[in-house]
């Protein structure tokens, strides 16, 4: 945890986030919003472990939204299940990987329909390239 300085021709500073960072609940939730004050672009790396129990027409998603106001809106990365039409549970972990510009804001927002669906954050890392 915190922060470590590579020595490399790019400068990449890597940062394990994952106490300080936190989903958002739905689409319209603006509560945890994280921005970019670095002087470079930055790869944000959320790890989450969702499980989607069976029920067609579910879905269980984890979506990336960045904007140039406190109030990022435009998507720009999600994973997830989305309609489980099987009599399976479907669990595993899932990854979200996106940039965000130098400046920008971010948030990272979860997508749930059906009953018992759930989705835990794993891991949450910032690398400024």
């Amino acid at each position: 945890m915190g922060r470590a300085q590579f020595t490399d021709s790019l400068r990449t500073e890597y940062e394990d986030v994952l106490a300080s960072r936190d989903l958002n609940a739905v689409q319209t939730d603006f509560t945890h919003v994280y921005q970019n004050t670095s002087n470079a672009a930055m790869l944000v790396m959320v790890t989450c472990f969702m499980n989607m129990p069976t029920a067609a027409l579910n879905s269980c998603l984890i979506t990336a939204a960045i904007g140039t106001t406190s109030s990022p809106g435009d998507n720009v990365q999600f994973t997830g299940f989305a309609g489980n039409q099987t009599a399976v549970v479907m669990a595993e972990m899932r990854a979200l990987i996106f940039i965000v510009p130098r400046g920008y804001y971010y948030r990272v927002y979860k997508l749930l329909t059906g009953v018992g669906n759930t989705i835990v954050k794993f891991d949450w890392q910032e690398v400024t390239l």
